[in-house]
Order: C-alpha cells, then structure tokens, then sequence
C-alpha cells in the first residue's frame, strides 16, 4: 500500500496542495496503511482485508433509532472537492 502511495505521487500531491482537507487525507491514508500492515501481520490476504473494510461502515455504530443515512456523492468516493456543481 505504501508503495503504491510513494510511486503514483499521490501522497506527495496531497502534501502540495493547498486545501483545508489535506490534512485529513493524509491522515485517512496513514490509517489505511497501518490497518492494511496490521492485517498482513495477522495472516490476512489483502483481498481479505478490503472484504471486511468493505463491511464497515458509519452505520455499525447505529444506536437503534428510526432514520436515514444520507451521504454525498464525494464521501462516497473519498474526495474532498473545492468546488461542487
């Protein structure tokens, strides 16, 4: 995972830019390469991995109460965009 971060540029890019969310990005990308080492570390194949992360959600953490979860389109994605249509 860090491999593909460091020879796409893509970590290197998010350190560039200029908006506000970078620094969450970042972080989300830390996370994502620790969870990932940790699962290697336990046997899991990374097919395996993204099976169960695919599983979690916002929603696990529903307290029972009547609702609708609603997202944008860029969540759903991961992207933080400076300008919406």
């Amino acid at each position: 995972m860090r491999y593909v971060l460091d020879e796409t540029g893509y970590m290197s890019a998010l350190k560039d830019r200029k908006h506000a969310g970078r620094r969450g990005a970042i972080e989300n990308l830390e996370e994502l390469v620790r969870a990932v080492a940790e699962a290697m570390d336990a046997g899991e194949s990374f097919t395996e991995f993204l099976d169960a992360a695919a599983l979690v959600s916002d929603a696990d953490s529903f307290e029972g109460k009547p609702g609708v979860t609603l997202i944008t389109l860029h969540s759903t994605k991961g992207w933080s965009l400076t300008t919406c249509f």
